[in-house]
């Protein structure tokens, strides 16, 4: 039988793979409607496409707290660490396909801040997954 988490000490299970999987690929559906959405957006409405850069950085954050919020809403503790995982897990994909689809993607100051962000957003959407999950 194949192991689908890594355990933690003694209290049970620290990171649940399914847990994970599933938040990521909702997450990353979510993305894509909600850029969807702001092209529309953007398209039929007087909004400058110089503000797409703040839609994309709000979807990605927006996506990595609800990659949190999954990754914990069924755990019984350390909700933000579940969060944070589910947050870098989703941060690392969608970088991923940047780097399978963009071949001129450069890791730069600003990928390092979105890290940082999607981790505290997984955070968060952990710390309020684990509570409203109970």
């Amino acid at each position: 039988m194949i192991k689908t988490s890594i355990s933690e000490t003694e209290s049970g299970t620290l990171f649940s793979v399914k847990a994970i999987s599933k938040a990521l690929a909702i997450s990353i559906i979510f993305t894509l409607l909600l850029l969807a959405v702001f092209s529309v957006v953007i398209t039929y409405s007087p909004i400058s496409e110089a503000s797409s850069d703040i839609m994309v950085k709000c979807a990605t954050y927006t996506a990595a707290a609800l990659s949190g919020f999954l990754s914990s809403k069924k755990a019984n503790s350390k909700g933000w660490i579940r969060g944070m995982t589910g947050g870098l897990v989703y941060i690392c994909a969608v970088l991923l396909l940047g780097i399978a689809f963009s071949p001129d993607f450069a890791f730069e100051t600003e990928t390092a801040l979105a890290i940082i962000f999607c981790a505290l957003a997984g955070s968060f959407g952990g710390i309020v997954g684990i509570n409203l999950g109970k």
